[in-house]
């Protein structure tokens, strides 16, 4: 083998490797940027702590002033027992008799 059959392969492996090393060099590298948080209000609206805060003296104010409100009472049971007699949702005769047995109109505005 000729020593010029040697150098060209050698040379293309020194090429191979040096070639990128070279090119990231050569490139120029991006800048690193500080990100920017913005918690600036947003038309001129408070954020949510400052917002919580105002509330929460406000209810404490009122709960000095007024005391604290009653618990709400559930009214599903008043409300299913207005139904009456009525034995399902399909049974209508009660109110039935209810309308034909209610005072007519003529009945209640005349004249006495």
């Amino acid at each position: 083998m000729s020593a010029c059959t040697r150098i060209v392969p050698l040379s293309l492996l020194i090429l191979a490797l040096v070639g990128p090393a070279a090119a990231q060099q050569a490139k120029p590298q991006p800048e690193v940027m500080d990100e920017v948080i913005v918690t600036a209000p947003r038309n001129g609206e408070p954020g949510f702590q400052e917002s919580q805060e105002y509330h929460q003296q406000e209810y404490q104010r009122l709960h000095a002033m007024f005391g604290k409100p009653m618990a709400a009472q559930p009214r599903g049971d008043q409300v299913f027992a207005a139904g009456g007699t009525m034995n399902g949702p399909n049974n209508r005769s009660a109110a039935r008799d209810q309308i034909q047995n209610a005072p007519r109109l003529r009945d209640t505005l005349a004249a006495d």
